[in-house]
């Protein structure tokens, strides 16, 4: 073989790229997407074809291409800068419906809901920053088999995610809007806290029905009875259902909270806040204390003792949110309690 018929060994061996550093860039030798599977692969757990699907959109004709590179880069840039234009548009609602808050902003209730968007829109902009940084770090790290095939998986995720904060920012958009609406019209307010009562009281309502069930299930000293069985695990019935009131609680303290905002708001205006509101809270409250009281009476012995954990997280996590309350942080703080 003469030194002309000799393969170039970034072309016959890639993993070389990985290990040397080489005067040329591995795709200046349009490298076979199969070689260059099989190098990744030698480093990975990943099956050779995954990364060869992977690698899909920088290859034409089973070779990898800086035109079919950059093709990639360029329809991942439009797709963020199509996300980088609606966060944009959500920024300026958001310094628009700021003007009318500001002056509102002693009241807990609106600063608490100004506030919270401003948060989502710096989340969504810091998040639009690290996606450019992504693709602009992806365009320039295509020298070995490795670095090109974590240049297109990162490709690929950053245009995912670019297109979720477009309906995340377009989301953000849409409640800037209602939170200006409700802003201007106390009526909108009233039937908003008014939406609010009547799902509290739904939900008492179930939780009614599973304390009634639970009594039924039990003898009168709150030992399971054989022959009721409305469900496979009434201990854990009951633990939903005590966890139920404790959450129900802090919903009626932040209801209660928002309909003394909003009337000291409404008298500021000369306007009124319909009397039904704070005494439909103060029933339902009186409703969920009798619940929770018939809840610790419908206790088998050693419910307490099984649940005690899961009911002590409960009371630490709840115990972290005052009025108003931020829902999103209280389900997220929830949901990472154990069962």
């Amino acid at each position: 073989m003469t030194e002309t018929d000799r393969p170039d060994p970034a072309v016959a061996d890639p993993t070389a790229a990985d290990t040397a550093s080489t005067a040329e860039p591995l795709l200046d030798h349009d490298p076979a997407v199969e070689s260059v599977a099989a190098a990744v692969a030698d480093g990975t757990d990943r099956e050779p074809a995954a990364i060869r699907r992977d690698l899909d959109p920088f290859s034409d004709d089973g070779v990898l291409t800086r035109d079919a590179v950059a093709t990639t880069v360029s329809d991942v840039s439009q797709i963020l800068a199509t996300a980088e234009t609606r966060v944009d548009l959500a920024a300026r609602a958001v310094d628009d419906v700021r003007a009318t808050a500001d002056p509102l902003a002693d009241i807990d209730v609106v600063h608490h809901r100004l506030r919270a968007l401003e948060h989502r829109l710096a989340a969504l902009q810091r998040r639009t920053v690290e996606l450019g940084e992504t693709v602009h770090a992806s365009r320039n790290r295509l020298d070995t088999p490795t670095a090109i095939h974590r240049s297109a998986v990162e490709l690929r995720e950053t245009a995912a995610d670019a297109q979720r904060v477009v309906r995340v920012a377009d989301d953000l958009a849409s409640d800037v809007d209602a939170f200006e609406s409700w802003l201007e019209s106390p009526a909108e307010r009233t039937a908003a806290l008014a939406a609010d009562v009547d799902a509290l009281e739904e939900a008492l309502g179930e939780l009614s029905t599973t304390v009634e069930r639970l009594a039924g299930s039990s003898g009168s000293n709150g030992e399971q009875a054989p022959a009721q069985a409305w469900v496979d695990a009434p201990a854990q019935a009951w633990v939903d259902a005590v966890v139920h009131t404790r959450v129900l609680e802090l919903l009626v303290t932040d209801l209660r909270t928002e309909s003394a905002d909003l009337r000291r708001w409404a008298d500021r205006a000369d306007a009124s806040v319909p009397a039904p509101l704070p005494s439909r809270i103060d029933a339902a409250d009186r409703r969920r204390s009798t619940l929770s009281a018939t809840l610790s009476d419908l206790a088998a012995p050693d419910w307490r003792d099984r649940f005690a954990d899961r009911l002590e997280a409960t009371d630490r996590a709840l115990a972290r949110f005052d009025p108003p309350v931020a829902w999103d942080r209280v389900r997220e703080a929830m949901a990472e309690i154990p069962e």
